[in-house]
């Protein structure tokens, strides 16, 4: 190890920060780098998402007038009537 600093020292130490960066960081659905996923552990994209989710469950269950509710079957009957990927209700059963 030397004790001076050389310009190729600065370029390898930015390309380990941008690779760990964007191993750490790339959201998987948008291919962009997200800091929010290291922070919080969820991506702004899956964070709209689950949003837009939770807005449409409520509405869904107003609909109805549920008081006493199956999750299980609630989230059935979101999938089929919503355009959401069903995937992600799925994940966070």
């Amino acid at each position: 190890m030397s004790n001076t600093v050389v310009i190729d020292d600065v370029k390898e130490a930015e390309r380990l920060l941008k690779e760990a960066i964007k191993l750490s960081a790339l959201d998987p659905e948008t291919g962009r780098i997200d800091l929010d996923l290291i922070t919080t552990g969820y991506g702004s994209y899956e964070r709209r998402l689950l949003t837009v989710m939770r807005e449409e469950i409520r509405r869904m269950l107003n609909r109805a007038n549920i008081t006493n509710i199956n999750w299980k079957k609630a989230l059935e009957d979101f999938n089929e009537q919503s355009d959401v990927v069903s995937g992600y209700s799925k994940k966070y059963v």
